[in-house]
């Protein structure tokens, strides 16, 4: 069973909803002040990232396929094509819009998400199964002295990973105050990477295989502040 208060996750749900806005002053200092909910927004806020890059680059594919010229033959093969739809007995069906399409995405996202939440309230005490191993963050996480090194674990292995440091403040989620790819499952930024931090951050690290996609439960992210 979840110890996190039911309130928060009533909050969080708003938040995601669109009924309350991440700069409400109360919204502001629950992130602020509470660890799993800047973790849980965090997730969501880099889920969501993730949904707008790919309508991005999928625009910019759209838009280069229709500025191609003309193919070679093609005055003598159009005429075929139109005898051919003229001759059809019914109208080709429209593509959906893509702003649609995206939509449509970060609909099924949030419902996930939500769905996700109200199964670890229950009542199982059982802890939730997943396919294969997960990447897991060691450090830095929750109160620390010092946010370096930074480490973690992933059984099945990578061709690299991607490691993120955001300010936990930033809420969305949005510029990167660090990002480094490597092999190893360690980095220690150095000093004056480490004294341009701030004294909350949120880390994401995602297991990568070679051809830069992140690998099944390859992704976790953390919450670390510095102790006064």
């Amino acid at each position: 069973m979840s110890n996190h208060p039911r309130e928060h996750e009533e909050l969080l749900t708003a938040l995601l909803a669109g009924e309350r806005a991440p700069t409400d002053p109360e919204v502001e200092r629950r992130l602020r002040e509470c660890p799993e909910c800047a973790r849980e927004w965090a997730q969501v806020q880099d889920a969501r990232r993730r949904l707008e890059t790919v309508a991005a680059e999928a625009d910019a594919a759209l838009d280069e396929i229709s500025e191609l010229r003309d193919a070679p033959g093609e005055e003598r093969v159009l005429p075929i094509l139109q005898r051919l739809a003229a001759e059809t007995p019914y109208a080709p069906r429209r593509r959906p819009a893509l702003g649609r399409w995206l939509a449509a995405a970060a609909v099924l996202l949030s419902f996930a998400w939500l769905l996700g939440r109200s199964l670890s309230d229950s009542g199982n005490d059982e802890p939730p199964t997943t396919l294969g191993p997960r990447l897991e963050i060691r450090a830095p996480r929750g109160e620390v002295t010092s946010y370096a090194p930074f480490s973690w674990t992933y059984p099945a292995g990578a061709d690299r990973y991607e490691v993120r440091v955001y300010d936990a403040l930033d809420t969305p989620l949005s510029t990167s105050l660090l990002t480094r790819r490597l092999k190893e499952t360690s980095w220690t930024p150095d000093e004056d990477q480490l004294r341009g931090l701030p004294g909350r951050i949120v880390v994401v690290v995602e297991a990568l295989d070679a051809f830069g996609n992140v690998k099944p439960a390859g992704s976790d992210s953390a919450e670390a502040w510095l102790s006064r």
